[in-house]
């Protein structure tokens, strides 16, 4: 009877003892994931003007603390309103880090003053050659001249693009597959021009569907606005 009480209250602290490191590094993980979410979300731009005519914002929901969504704007060197929207096949922090790999190399393509296509063959060469996990993503690149409002855009996987009007809407950009699912991609560079009054509403079809658009109020007329 000693024995076995012995061995009873010997496992019985082996459990508490278990239970006890899986609850703290359980306690641990959580942690490091809420940090890794507060950076990844820092990532994103903030709201400050980049053109006194135009308007722009933008909105990413990620499934969980971490995820593949991803949207962001400067001015570039080059003197354009630069954008950038799109989110990677993958989820969680996996979807994180392919996010976080295409804002990185789209910030030095915008800094090396790279057209489009450029930016998105450098993006799609970089992430094929990572055989290890999946790195496809869906993207689109925008540049605008906000003295004109002509601008170009590049797309690739479920991205949708529209200029929208009182008078309606046009899409714009092309489907090609996902960067970083094939070798020799050819992207195509769309162009377009935002009058006064009208809308680019630039998205990954999985967020919103296209039917839900209408016609931008009266009071948006005589501003451009970008919303992402």
């Amino acid at each position: 009877e000693v024995v076995t009480l012995a061995a009873g209250r010997i496992m019985s602290e082996i459990e508490q003892t278990l239970l006890g490191e899986d609850l703290q590094s359980s306690r641990e993980m959580r942690k490091q994931m809420d940090t890794d979410s507060l950076t990844q979300a820092s990532m994103l731009p903030d709201s400050q003007k980049l053109h006194k005519d135009y308007d722009i914002d933008g909105w990413t929901y990620q499934c969980g603390s971490l995820g593949g969504g991803f949207h962001q704007w400067d001015i570039t060197p080059n003197k354009m309103m630069s954008l950038l929207v799109g989110n990677s096949t993958q989820l969680g922090p996996e979807g994180a880090l392919v996010a976080t790999s295409i804002q990185s190399i789209t910030r030095v393509q915008w800094n090396q003053q790279s057209n489009l296509t450029h930016a998105m063959r450098v993006i799609n060469d970089l992430h094929w050659s990572m055989q290890d996990a999946d790195w496809t993503a869906s993207l689109g690149l925008v540049q605008i001249n906000p003295d004109t409002g002509y601008g170009s855009i590049c797309t690739a996987g479920k991205i949708q693009a529209f200029i929208v009007s009182p008078r309606g809407f046009r899409p714009i950009g092309s489907q090609v597959c996902e960067v970083g699912a094939q070798p020799d991609t050819e992207f195509i560079l769309s162009r377009f021009v935002v009058q006064p009054g009208e809308i680019l509403v630039t998205y990954t079809s999985d967020i919103v569907n296209e039917r839900s658009f209408a016609p931008p109020s009266q009071k948006m007329r005589g501003r451009r606005s970008l919303p992402y």
